[in-house]
């Protein structure tokens, strides 16, 4: 992969990502924190779980990157640890950074201000290292290809010279043979789009589909975690209960579950019609 000097690319921004793990690391309180207003990255409840597990057992390793707006504080990094920091505070247990309990506190690195398209630029860099399902690879190559436009108009970037996967992957991290077979398939979308509207607008009404399609499966989802927690509902709370008491509690459970099989089944019935 071809080296890019991305300070020069984008101004400072990635220089002061470079920058912020020598600088001074500052302890603040999760409540006086906000989360990004910008970030172009999903924060999954079960992701965000797992790193809380790894947190509470090994502790922080990395401070959270964050810029002063006025009198606040706002991440521009590490939203999921930040995420999993306040799951920790709210289940009662604690954590520590570098040896030392902070429960209740993040480490920050500050980084001068930035916005708009350096912002979104500095996040996706930021967040180069991630694991991401492939509607999210595209849709972070969509954000960094419109932000590098904007720095594009603005003077600040030219495409003279560079090849638009190897520049955006180096961006976002995701391998350049995917970013440039991404591209090609938009690219041919758009051609076929101007020869043959109809067979295009058909393609995407099967794309919608398939989204609502997505959005389904991930309420059912949903669904199988609440009846796994009823699953493991403590044996000492059931066994408090009277046998009239319980003999309700197993006819609400099976109503429940009738309920969520007759919804399984229009659900499907509506996706395939």
């Amino acid at each position: 992969m071809t080296n890019l000097d991305l300070g020069k690319m984008f101004g400072d921004s990635n220089q002061e990502m470079q920058k912020a793990a020598a600088l001074k690391t500052y302890l603040v309180k999760l409540d006086e924190i906000l989360p990004s207003e910008e970030n172009p990255y999903e924060v999954e409840e079960e992701s965000v779980q797992r790193l809380a597990e790894n947190i509470e057992q090994y502790g922080l390793f990395q401070a959270l990157t964050a810029q002063k707006e006025g009198t606040e504080i706002r991440l521009i990094s590490g939203e999921r640890r930040y995420t999993a920091l306040k799951y920790l505070v709210n289940q009662g247990l604690t954590y520590s950074y570098n040896g030392e309990d902070i429960t209740g506190y993040a480490p920050i690195c500050y980084i001068k201000q930035t916005s708009g398209d350096t912002k979104t630029m500095f996040m996706i860099s930021a967040n180069a290292h991630r694991d991401l399902q492939s509607d999210e690879k595209n849709r972070i190559i969509d954000t960094t290809l419109v932000a590098l436009e904007k720095q594009e108009m603005g003077g600040k970037f030219s495409w003279e010279g560079k090849r638009k996967a190897t520049v955006i992957s180096s961006i976002t991290g995701i391998k350049e043979h995917y970013v440039k077979d991404y591209l090609a398939s938009k690219n041919r979308e758009i051609k076929f789009a101007e020869e043959d509207p109809e067979t295009i607008a058909k393609i995407r009404q099967s794309k919608q589909v398939s989204e609502e399609e997505k959005a389904y499966k991930e309420l059912l989802k949903q669904i199988n975690k609440c009846i796994k927690k009823f699953e493991k509902l403590d044996s000492y709370v059931l066994a408090t209960l009277s046998e009239d008491e319980l003999n309700i509690f197993q006819s609400k459970c099976f109503e429940l579950s009738l309920h969520l099989q007759e919804c399984t089944a229009n659900g499907e019935r509506e996706l395939m019609s």
